[in-house]
């Protein structure tokens, strides 16, 4: 994250849970083959996307690796992930979510590729 100037303290703005309410209800309605759904946070910097059990072991496994590439190539078009946490409700069970940078918004405007 301080790579690019991102703190713990814009992520939990960013994520606020009443103000995101409306998006992840949103979310579900667009959920794919996979069982897997994804929202935006309100003001768009973030991207939430839910997991797999696997699809997260999968992932961890190669966040050294992808830590290592992202040092070495700062210009890498490779989406940033901020974090993979697992939610524990008393509704839904547990849920595996990835937080990552909205690709949407381009790094540099100037040269998006």
């Amino acid at each position: 994250m301080k790579f690019d100037g991102i703190k713990e303290t814009d992520i939990m703005e960013s994520l606020n849970l009443s103000d995101n309410l409306s998006s992840i209800f949103e979310s579900g309605e667009g959920m794919g083959k996979s069982g897997s759904f994804f929202f935006f946070s309100k003001d768009q910097k973030f991207v939430i996307k839910t997991m797999r059990r696997d699809e997260k072991k999968i992932l961890i496994d190669m966040l050294d690796d992808m830590i290592i590439h992202l040092r070495k190539n700062p210009h890498s078009l490779l989406v940033r992930i901020y974090g993979v946490y697992t939610l524990k409700t008393k509704i839904f069970g547990s849920v595996d979510l990835i937080l990552m940078e909205n690709t949407f918004q381009n790094r540099d405007s100037a040269n998006p590729f």
